[in-house]
């Protein structure tokens, strides 16, 4: 098993405001996961805010964060990332747009703005939902939002039974990984 990307250990390190996109199923909340458990092992406090009225996904487990939570409503989420951000926690919001996704206009649009100054302010993880278009280009909501604050922006999918992990900001880099027995290992 080979190492985390450099890139992807950095921001961890200095708490860079990391979003990572895809569409359903290429990886994201596993690697939120993998990036949990190496905030915790640099001694951080975890927070994973989970956005949206579908079930919580099982991932990332309950030993790799300090505190799993569901926001269902704009304010809500204000309030569940906004508090473990300014308390010094590493916070992985997963999806971040979803709000933006259901209802799209000022007020999600506000909200996205702030929490994204603010992630980029204390740091963490936001995870992105993203669908592929006619054209077969893949579109997030609130991308242009989001990448304006992001100190570093990445792109999942899925390759065969593989991952890829694409970085497009502040470097184009590539990277692997696939899961097995429902872990992230880097190829």
């Amino acid at each position: 098993m080979s190492r985390i990307p450099l890139l992807l250990e950095k921001a961890i390190e200095h708490r860079l405001f990391t979003l990572i996109y895809g569409p359903s199923g290429s990886g994201k909340t596993i690697l939120a996961s993998h990036v949990a458990r190496r905030a915790r092992e640099r001694g951080y406090r975890v927070s994973y805010v989970y956005v949206g009225s579908h079930n919580m996904p099982a991932t990332p487990e309950a030993s790799t964060i300090d505190a799993r939570v569901e926001a269902y409503t704009l304010d809500d989420l204000l309030y569940k990332v906004s508090l473990p951000a300014l308390s010094g926690h590493y916070v992985i919001v997963d999806p971040i747009n979803s709000f933006y996704t259901e209802h799209a206009g000022r007020p999600a649009l506000r909200v996205i703005s702030f929490l994204a100054a603010l992630m980029r302010r204390c740091g963490g993880l936001a995870i992105g939902v993203a669908r592929e278009a006619e054209d077969g280009v893949i579109v997030t909501p609130a991308w242009h939002t989001l990448t304006l604050y992001a100190h570093i922006v990445a792109t999942t999918y899925k390759h065969s039974d593989r991952f890829r992990l694409v970085f497009l900001k502040p470097e184009k880099r590539i990277a692997s990984f696939r899961i097995v027995d429902g872990r992230l290992e880097w190829l």
